[in-house]
């Protein structure tokens, strides 16, 4: 299922949605990734954590080797006696 939807977007993005072959396909994978970010966002903070900021996030793209180093570091500094 589908929904046809009309928006304004700044001038850089329409841009470059213009370039992609589905722009649709593009738009689509961009908001499942928010959506999925804010789901962890809510697992985190369930279990005590809080997430970093959405725009810090955005700003430094982490491979997942690092983003697991990263989590076992932070696990580390909470929990007596690390991983």
């Amino acid at each position: 299922m589908t929904a046809e939807l009309r928006v304004s977007l700044p001038e850089d993005v329409a841009d470059w949605l213009k370039q992609q072959e589905d722009a649709a396909a593009a738009i689509a994978q961009a908001v499942r990734a928010q959506i999925r970010a804010a789901r962890v966002d809510e697992v985190l903070r369930a279990a005590g954590l809080e997430p970093m900021e959405s725009v810090e996030r955005q700003r430094r793209p982490a491979e997942p080797v690092s983003l697991l180093a990263e989590g076992r570091r932070t696990l580390a500094n909470r929990t007596p006696g690390g991983l």
